[in-house]
């Protein structure tokens, strides 16, 4: 039979509160929870508003991100008697505020610095958790949990494992607080998303974690059920999404398709919606276009209570999501006094009551990251398909291959290979962007100017095929 990917358990901390009881008191009270930074000082005056968790210590042994990545992964666990056969975690922060207290009071103990990459939050709790199986962390920036979503329905859906924990965690640190402002994305008002005067998001942290079960009918402990998942990367620039959302749309598309819903069953929309005029209105475009102009869903964002989670925003807007649906009511879209008109969808400005079955819950990122998934209430029986799924075994060939070393291009190094000289070294700038225009080269570093040129060269023995739909690298 099917495997169906039930939710057992969920855990989140946020500015809203620490635990989905919390959670669930702050979105029915309308509670904007955004407030002057008061975690490390800042060089002007006041602070920016951010979201803030309240309660957690500034000096524990552990970084914050892991911090709040374990509180929220200890409640999704709290009713489990064995440990997750897998524990995958979106992340981009780290234990970088850690670090960035460790630089400024000159710290120079290597050991210091062992948890700040963002692989040691999916390590701690692997570890804390006594999970033996698979531990990953991804890292698509503000889509880094819903990517992580994704991957977990495929590694159960291939029968990899029974279980997974997975989620999200960032937490605030001087990087992601002054980087955003110095992006001018900040409303200095707090975000107010979708609304016509809308300045910007606010920066926040936030921890959520989900444990997904496949199995063929719902277990005793399910709370929902995801139903489909999509992910596009459109690549349209480095920070700003596409003018008319089709990135975004494409990722919502793809995750219908997955959970075999055509648009019209989708009751309400968690949007992403950081408050930034480009990011509303490409994703209002988006949702107007894909489930309908004439009687669209109901849709709301959080973040102007909760502030932007950055990578664990796609794991909250699931738990929240989740939580709304078993309580009954639709969240506030607050910090919006003015809907703007220009755009193609109003959002639920007072909380609603509401029994609702699907919902559809976007993350967006930097890079043109776009990742989506549809929940539904957890029933007995598999929704039935309203979207023809197609059915076919795929062929997989490789057409085309390249490498760079330090001797050079593929010939080159195959060469060096086998008169046993060393392929070790850098390889010389102008070897390496020999396949690339200038205007391609424009503000590339070395490491995406490598990726570039191998996939270029890739193309040229691929000719004269089409050009590829992605660019996946590690």
């Amino acid at each position: 039979m099917k495997t169906r990917f039930f939710i057992t358990g969920m855990g989140i901390v946020s500015p809203l509160g620490d635990g989905c009881r919390e959670t669930v008191a702050a979105l029915k009270s309308e509670r904007r929870c955004l407030a002057p930074l008061t975690l490390f000082p800042v060089a002007h005056d006041p602070a920016l508003p951010v979201g803030q968790v309240a309660h957690l210590p500034h000096d524990a042994p552990l970084p914050r991100t892991l911090r709040l990545a374990l509180m929220a992964a200890h409640e999704a666990m709290q009713d489990q008697t064995r440990p997750p056969g897998a524990v995958i975690v979106g992340t981009t922060t780290g234990g970088m505020l850690r670090t960035e207290n460790f630089l400024k009071a000159g710290n120079r103990d290597p050991d210091a610095y062992k948890l700040h990459a963002p692989h040691t939050v999916s390590d701690l709790i692997a570890d804390r958790l006594n999970c033996n199986g698979v531990n990953l962390t991804l890292s698509t920036a503000c889509a880094s949990a819903i990517t992580a979503i994704h991957l977990a329905l495929r590694m159960l859906s291939y029968g990899a494992v029974r279980r997974v924990l997975v989620g999200g965690a960032d937490s605030l640190s001087r990087l992601t607080y002054y980087g955003f402002s110095a992006l001018q994305l900040i409303d200095p008002k707090g975000a107010r998303p979708l609304d016509r005067s809308r300045r910007g998001m606010s920066v926040a942290e936030a921890a959520a974690f989900v444990l997904i079960e496949g199995a063929s009918r719902p277990p005793a402990a399910a709370v929902g059920e995801i139903l489909g998942s999509g992910l596009s990367c459109d690549a349209h620039h480095v920070t700003q999404p596409h003018p008319k959302g089709s990135g975004a749309c494409q990722a919502m598309r793809a995750a219908l398709l997955d959970a075999e819903l055509a648009p019209q069953h989708i009751d309400y929309v968690h949007l992403h919606g950081t408050g930034t005029p480009d990011n509303d209105a490409a994703e209002a475009l988006a949702v107007s276009d894909l489930l309908g102009k004439e009687a669209p869903p109901y849709c709301a964002s959080i973040k102007g209570a909760t502030g932007h989670g950055l990578a664990a925003a796609g794991a909250v807007g699931l738990v929240t999501t989740l939580l709304s649906m078993t309580h009954g009511f639709m969240p506030a879209n607050l910090g919006c006094q003015s809907p703007d008109p220009n755009l193609p969808i109003a959002p639920l400005l007072k909380k609603r009551s509401a029994n609702f079955n699907y919902a559809l819950i976007n993350a967006f990122g930097f890079g043109g990251n776009n990742g989506s998934v549809v929940v539904g209430r957890s029933t007995e029986n598999v929704p039935s398909a309203s979207v023809p799924v197609a059915s076919a075994t795929l062929k997989m060939n490789v057409i085309a291959n390249a490498c760079r070393t330090g001797a050079g291009d593929l010939q080159t190094t195959l060469a060096a290979l086998e008169h046993g000289r060393t392929c070790a070294g850098c390889l010389a700038d102008d070897q390496m962007d020999r396949s690339l225009t200038p205007r391609q080269l424009r503000r590339l570093k070395r490491l995406p100017r490598i990726v570039s040129g191998l996939a270029a060269d890739i193309l040229l023995g691929a000719s004269p095929l089409p050009a590829p739909d992605s660019l996946i690298f590690g």
